[in-house]
């Protein structure tokens, strides 16, 4: 078994593919097909290219045709792509980094005063440990920012990294 670091990057065949399940690599759903009364019967699929824009959030384009796959069942397994953008940021005057995340000064706090910000949105893509140890340092630093102080246990600082960074 490959470790954790080269785990993504490894092909690995599981009895579906063995018994001719196929890969489709660069696709995209499109949208879910229901029938009259709601159930889903098919995801329509396309091929797409990813591409960057200036500021380096991902763009995707359907390049190719689509197909429809038929389909009794959909589960979704939403990986995190950055803070959307909305008004709230253009009106607290926050502007995300380069990876689509908020940053923050040593207390946790974005450029904008009162405003707090940890796990995802903070770091990115990562463990859910990591959140909630962000998100109790965040709320030691909002104690401390509203009373005065705080005695709430803080257990990570905004730029701690993991032990070990591959």
């Amino acid at each position: 078994m490959s470790p954790w670091p080269t785990w993504p990057l490894v092909l690995r065949t599981s009895p579906a593919h063995a018994e001719g399940g196929a890969r489709r690599f660069e696709v995209a759903v499109q949208r879910f097909i229901g029938d009259d009364t709601g159930h889903v019967r098919a995801i329509e699929i396309a091929e797409v290219r990813v591409t960057r824009d200036a500021e380096g959030r991902r763009e995707i384009t359907p390049v190719g045709e689509s197909l429809q796959i038929p389909c009794d069942l959909a589960l979704l397994a939403i990986g995190f792509e950055g803070v959307e953008h909305m008004p709230l940021l253009d009106g607290l005057h926050l502007n995300l980094t380069r990876r689509g995340t908020l940053s923050c000064g040593s207390d946790w706090q974005t450029d904008a005063p009162g405003v707090f910000v940890c796990g995802d949105a903070h770091r990115g893509a990562s463990l859910v440990v990591w959140a909630i140890a962000e998100g109790r340092s965040a709320a030691h630093a909002v104690d401390a920012y509203l009373m005065g102080e705080s005695d709430l246990p803080s257990p990570v600082r905004p730029g701690t990294l993991p032990l070990a960074v591959i």
